[in-house]
């Protein structure tokens, strides 16, 4: 329970200032590091045992060294010692780490008892992280003990989950960009096995984007991202939610393939584009503006005429006034088969508003039926020609104006 201290440097100068200050420190084992790979080594085989690093002042890049002891999520305590001529940038370096954060604590060597002040302190977090661990696990062994009958299926269940769910499940290694393991549909998706690159089952124009993303520190729930699958010559379109893994340098994705919604979305989009096309000829159709002689229009409304429809006539009608020129504008009724107040509103202002262009407006179809509404509803057709048919309008237009 005393504590393991792996002391990285090219000589023996934070070794023998251990030494002198073992009183201090309490009884913890020391394992001397001559590389940084022999300290990542040591690291990753001693696990949870590695309690406290210390880099000497004689290693070079040693926030970077730092940086990848963090990166393996083992918890261990990180002290970077530096000489008093490095010591302002090293310690403005590692506040800059985006992986280190507070996790490393950069002293200078010519500051003895802070140093041996640093390594005692975090031996004793150590020595405390030991004692809470032992009863989480004495805790854990006595329910599993009690309850043996529970966790074995529930042990059971989550490896079905597992193996089983319909959507692909995959642990990926940000840093080292492969695939540490995987379930049985998301090998089905991307065509990969444990310890493959990661980006080996997505289309080339996303595998930069799939790096920048995994690159993120993901927190809560991301929504969703959409990328290319190629499987047998075939695009499958998936969609990978990415969340935090269970150490720093690890991530979960959950990928789900998503191309038949995306041919039903293809095809709904399609068919939404034809509509539209339909509808602006149901339009245009609907509005038909014919130029009977050189300066003389008529507009034929066919159907009801609602206040959006009114609008539109009245737009067209004024373009193709002033397209044409126009003197005279004849509007036929005959295919109207009944009016509210807001249909003769709208072909009264149309019919108005053409008459500010300079062009003399006629109304022509009126039936009885339209008659009587426009009476009823008590609206003034003051200073607007109206004739029973078309006929009788375009004679006048030929015999007064043309």
């Amino acid at each position: 329970m005393g504590g393991t201290v792996g002391v990285l440097e090219g000589g023996t100068l934070l070794h023998s200032l251990i030494e002198r200050h073992h009183d201090r420190l309490g009884p913890c084992t020391l394992k001397r590091l001559s590389e940084a790979n022999a300290a990542l080594s040591w690291l990753r085989s001693a696990g949870p045992e590695a309690d406290v690093l210390l880099i000497g002042p004689s290693v070079e890049n040693a926030v970077r060294i730092a940086e990848r002891a963090v990166a393996m999520g083992r918890g261990t305590e990180l002290l970077i010692c530096a000489g008093p001529e490095s010591h302002a940038a090293i310690k403005a370096e590692a506040e800059r780490s985006y992986l280190l954060g507070d996790a490393a604590t950069c002293l200078s060597i010519d500051e003895p008892d802070a140093v041996v002040r640093a390594l005692a302190d975090a031996l004793g977090r150590a020595r405390k992280r030991r004692r809470y661990e032992g009863l989480v696990s004495a805790a854990e062994a006595a329910s599993a003990q009690a309850a043996p009958v529970l966790a074995s299926p529930r042990a059971g269940n989550v490896e079905g989950l597992w193996k089983y769910a319909p959507i692909g499940v995959l642990v990926a290694d940000v840093i080292e960009g492969r695939v540490l393991d995987r379930n049985q549909k998301a090998a089905e998706l991307l065509g990969v096995e444990a310890g493959a690159p990661l980006d080996e089952g997505f289309a080339e124009r996303d595998r930069a984007r799939l790096a920048a993303l995994l690159a993120e520190a993901p927190s809560g729930s991301p929504a969703p991202r959409a990328f290319v699958v190629e499987r047998g010559g075939v695009a499958l379109h998936i969609e990978v939610l990415i969340a935090a893994g269970h150490t720093e340098q690890s991530r979960l994705l959950l990928l789900q393939d998503v191309t038949a919604r995306r041919l039903v979305e293809d095809e709904l989009r399609r068919k939404l584009a034809l509509i539209e096309e339909q509808q602006r000829r149901i339009e245009e159709l609907s509005t038909p503006i014919i130029q009977v002689w050189e300066g003389v229009l008529c507009l034929p409304v066919i159907g009801l005429v609602d206040a959006e429809r009114a609008a539109r006539m009245t737009e067209e009608l004024l373009a193709a006034v002033a397209r044409a020129r126009a003197a005279f504008v004849v509007v036929d009724l005959t295919g109207v088969p009944e009016v509210d107040a807001s249909t003769v509103d709208g072909i009264v202002g149309m019919v108005r508003a053409s008459a500010l262009l300079g062009a003399s407006c006629l109304l022509s179809g009126i039936s009885a039926r339209v008659a009587r509404a426009i009476v009823e509803l008590g609206l003034d057709l003051q200073g607007i020609q109206r004739f029973s048919s078309l006929h009788a309008a375009l004679g006048s237009v030929l015999k007064n104006g043309r």
